[in-house]
């Protein structure tokens, strides 16, 4: 399971940076941003959410508070998700 972790956490390294370099200007994550940010956030909530939000803090401020908010989201998923499974054991 860590290594699921590790090869999302890899994923979003690489895409933050892909779409630092890209990107004119800030805005909202659109289409396949949005996918892929979901995706990563899901599978490895605070160290993928972690990489967007500092990683583009400076120069794509709106997209890293989206990020962030979606990494929140999925982070609250996965504990009420772990805490059913303990208490319907």
């Amino acid at each position: 399971m860590q290594y699921i972790y590790l090869i999302f956490v890899i994923i979003s390294f690489i895409y933050m940076d892909k779409v630092k370099k890209e990107s004119k200007k800030d805005g909202l994550l659109v289409g396949k941003e949005k996918w892929i940010v979901l995706l990563t956030v899901l599978l490895s909530p605070m160290l993928a959410g972690a990489v967007y939000y500092y990683g583009w803090a400076k120069k794509l401020p709106i997209k890293a508070k989206q990020a962030n908010k979606y990494s929140y989201i999925a982070f609250g998923v996965l504990v009420c998700i772990y805490a059913a499974r303990f208490l319907l054991r």
